[in-house]
C-alpha cells in the first residue's frame, strides 16, 4: 500500500528534470572524453544507449521504492521492503553508513574541485576557496528544496549555453580526425562505467518523487527526459572535445583543453562550466544529507529520553524535518 507523500516543497516538471540533469552532470562528464581515446566515438555512442537504458531503469525501480514508502530516501525505502526480523536494525544501520560515507566523500571531493577552480581564479589560499565555495553552494541547500529545484533548473540552462557556444567555437576552428585505438575489453569497460557514473541520479530521483507529490506520470516523464538530456550533454562533450583539442588529452581537465585549444575566452567559459557542474551535484547530494540530519538528531533524541536523559534535550526535537 502507497504511503502519503509528504514534501517540503512543489517542483515545476521542468525543475524535477533540472534535479536529475544537474545531479548527474558532473565532474564524470569531463573523465568520459580521456577514456573515449581509448576506445572510439562509435563505443561511446553505443555505451551511452546502453547506459541510458540501464539507468532508466534503474532510477524508475529506485523511484517505486521512495514513492511506496511515502517518498522516504534509499536507506528508508529499504528498510520498509528488504529489511525484516531481528536483524532489521543492524542491516539499516549498516547500509546508512556506507551510503551516508560514500555520499560524504563525494561531497569533500566536489568541495575540493569547487575550490581548486577559485585558486585558479582569485589565487586565494586553498582553505579560504573552500569556504568560500561552502557558502556560495550550502546556502541554496539551507533555504530548502524549492530553492535547489530553481538554482538547478537555472544552472542547467547556463549548462546548456556553455556547451552550444563551446560547440560553435570548436567548430570554428580545424578539426580533428577521430581517431579508433585497439580494441580491449578493459578499456571498454571503464568507459562504460564513467558513462554510467557520470548520467546517474539517484539522490536525484528521490527528490523528484518528494517534489513531484508523487504523480507518477510526471515522475516518469522527468526520468526519461533527464536522462535523455544528460546523455546527449555526454556526447557533445565528448564529441566536441575530441575533435577541437590540440595535444593529449588529461583526464581531470578535458574540457579546460578543448577552451585552451578555441581560446581565452573559452577557457573562461570551460571553468564555469567545471564551476557549476560541481555545484549541481553539491546541491542534489547535500539536500539528502540536510533530511539526514534532522533524522539523526531526532533518533538521537529518543534514544537519549529512553535512556532517561532530562527532557532538557528536546532542542534536538524543536524544528521537524521536512526534507
Amino acid at each position: 500500500m502507497t504511503k502519503e507523500i509528504q514534501s517540503e516543497a512543489h517542483l515545476t516538471t521542468f525543475e524535477a528534470i533540472s534535479m536529475i540533469v544537474g545531479n548527474s552532470i558532473g565532474t564524470g562528464i569531463i573523465a568520459v572524453p580521456y577514456l573515449a581515446t581509448k576506445n572510439s566515438m562509435l563505443d561511446v555512442v553505443w555505451m551511452v544507449l546502453i547506459a541510458y537504458c540501464v539507468n532508466v531503469i534503474l532510477h524508475l525501480i529506485i523511484a517505486e521504492l521512495s514513492y511506496n514508502n511515502g517518498g522516504v530516501q534509499l536507506v528508508k525505502s529499504f528498510e520498509g521492503e528488504l529489511f525484516h526480523g531481528k536483524m532489521k536494525q543492524i542491516f539499516s544501520w549498516s547500509v546508512f553508513i556506507v551510503y551516508g560515507l560514500a555520499i560524504m566523500i563525494g561531497v569533500s571531493g566536489n568541495i575540493n574541485g569547487g575550490a581548486q577552480i577559485f585558486v585558479n581564479w582569485f589565487g586565494m589560499p586553498f582553505v579560504a576557496a573552500q569556504v568560500l565555495y561552502y557558502v556560495i553552494a550550502g546556502v541554496v541547500v539551507f533555504i530548502g528544496m524549492k530553492a535547489v529545484g530553481i538554482a538547478q533548473k537555472y544552472a542547467v540552462i547556463v549548462l546548456m549555453g556553455i556547451v552550444a557556444v563551446m560547440t560553435v567555437g570548436t567548430f570554428m576552428h580545424p578539426l580533428n580526425s577521430l581517431q579508433r585505438a585497439q580494441f580491449h575489453w578493459n578499456n571498454l569497460l571503464a568507459l562504460y562505467s564513467m558513462v554510467v557514473f557520470a548520467t546517474s541520479a539517484n539522490q536525484a530521483v528521490i527528490q523528484v518523487v518528494k517534489g513531484l507529490d508523487g504523480n507518477a506520470k510526471q515522475i516518469r516523464r522527468s526520468i526519461f527526459i533527464g536522462f535523455g538530456l544528460s546523455s546527449v550533454f555526454v556526447l557533445i562533450v565528448t564529441g566536441t572535445v575530441l575533435l577541437g583539442t590540440k595535444g593529449a588529452l588529461e583526464k581531470e581537465l578535458a574540457y579546460m583543453q578543448l577552451g585552451e585549444s578555441i581560446g581565452t575566452w573559452a577557457m573562461i567559459l570551460a571553468g564555469v562550466f567545471s564551476l557549476f557542474a560541481l555545484l549541481t551535484t553539491f546541491w542534489s547530494n547535500t539536500v539528502v544529507h540536510k533530511g539526514w540530519m534532522w533524522r539523526l538528531k531526532i533518533k538521537f533524541y529518543r534514544n537519549l529520553r529512553f535512556c532517561g536523559v532530562p527532557s532538557g534535550m528536546r532542542l534536538f526535537n524543536r524544528f521537524p524535518s521536512r526534507t
